[in-house]
Formats: structure tokens, sequence, C-alpha cells
């Protein structure tokens, strides 16, 4: 039972070290309401200041089930990750011809891989086949590699909001992407070689 159990350690330690990559595989699934959790945990590592607030929590919670907000998620599909765990996540809103970007963040686990540009490639791709002609997100000014990220899918910068964070104040940055030029350059239907596309829709 002692050799078992420090075995099922050594695993676990490999795994979460990436020391045995093959078992790193991910799969791509509409947030379903099993997930809550796992956003939540998301959430808590990234945006400590929001967690903490009941209302953010509560809005989340109120949204959850559908209807206002579309939500996928990127979930570890390998040992000792559970059905439960979610290494990234995206959450937007679609009227007639407008995609916004509520929240998408990846835990700090599973950064570094790619998540946000595969969750953004299928928001983006989904307003697109929509008929959307604008997409529009929210971020602090010091977050330099999501401004990156966007800037490359030709976001812009719109106008300053001030103070519109809280623990640390700072102001938010709104950025805007013109989508009738299609993203030229930007393969949004290129599947990623290392993930398992499961259920999107």
């Amino acid at each position: 039972k002692g050799l078992r159990s420090q075995a099922f350690q050594i695993l676990r330690m490999a795994a979460r070290h990436r020391t045995i990559p093959q078992l790193a595989k991910y799969a791509f699934r509409r947030a379903a309401i099993h997930h809550y959790k796992g956003i939540r945990e998301v959430q808590k590592a990234c945006f400590p200041s929001l967690y903490e607030h009941t209302s953010y929590e509560a809005y989340n919670l109120t949204h959850f089930g559908g209807g206002s907000l579309y939500k996928f998620v990127i979930c570890p599909d390998f040992y000792p990750h559970s059905i439960y765990d979610v290494a990234a996540y995206i959450m937007y809103s679609m009227s007639s011809n407008h995609v916004h970007v509520v929240s998408l963040a990846t835990s700090p686990e599973h950064q570094k891989q790619g998540h946000a540009k595969e969750l953004l490639d299928f928001c983006l791709k989904h307003a697109l086949d929509a008929g959307c002609v604008e997409a529009t997100l929210r971020v602090r000014p010091s977050n330099k590699g999501a401004i990156k990220l966007y800037e490359s899918y030709g976001f812009s910068e719109s106008s300053l909001e001030p103070l519109y964070y809280k623990d640390p104040p700072e102001d938010a940055l709104l950025l805007k992407a013109d989508m009738s030029k299609q993203y030229d350059g930007i393969n949004l239907n290129q599947e990623s070689e290392t993930m398992r596309i499961e259920s999107c829709v």
C-alpha cells in the first residue's frame, strides 16, 4: 500500500510538471454546470479581487445556466485531473452584429500552451459565422501579454475607462476589432495538434 501511494504521488507530480508530456491532452467542451467550480478556481487564481466580490460570483452563477453568455472550456484530459477540472475558459455575448468577450482566462498551471488563443479562435470564428462585424473586450493596461495577443487579432484601443478595475485600482482599455477585415492571415479554422475537439455546440 505504501509503495502504491508513493507511485501515485510520483505520477501526480510528474503530470503537474509536464515530465510526461504524452499524457498532456486537452479537450474543448461547451461549459456545463459541473465545470462551474473549475471556472471559479481559474477566476480565483487570475482575478482574485473580482473573486472576492459576491456580486461577481452571483453574476456568473446566474448566467451560467444559459441564455445570455456563450461559455466554453478547455479541460485537462490526463491524470491526475478529473472531469470537473478546467484549464481555461471563455465567456462571450453576441448580438446581431457584435461580439463582446466578457472573460477569458487560463489557469497559471496550464499557461503558455496556447489555450487562450484556441478559445479566442473559436469565439471569433463563431462570431464571424453569426454575421458579427465588430468585436470588443476590456483589459488592464498592465496586462501586456493579453494585449499582445489581442493586437495579433486586429484589436486596437478604442477608449480608456478610468478606474474600471478595483483592488488594485486600474483603468480599463476598451479594445475593438473590425471583423469585416476577416482577420487576414489568421487561420480561425485550424485545430490544435495537441487538442481533441469533443463537443462545441
